[in-house]
């Protein structure tokens, strides 16, 4: 999960760890799904449940994503 300030968005990729190293370095690498907010953000993460949540603390709204 990562946020890019550029597009003021947050972008979560899904694979290896090895593998994203290799498309990042290489730059064909695409976003499983990605969401405009500014810096004002929490994140949850609930693996078990394959959930994770996004809290906008300016708007306070939550986004939850599942898996």
């Amino acid at each position: 999960m990562l946020h890019n300030k550029k597009a003021q968005k947050i972008e979560i990729f899904f694979d290896t760890a090895q593998r994203l190293v290799q498309n990042f370095k290489s730059s064909s690498i695409k976003p499983f799904r990605s969401y405009h907010a500014d810096e004002n953000f929490l994140i949850a993460i609930n693996e078990p449940r394959e959930l994770i949540a996004i809290y906008d603390t300016k708007k306070a709204v939550v986004s939850q994503i599942f898996f």
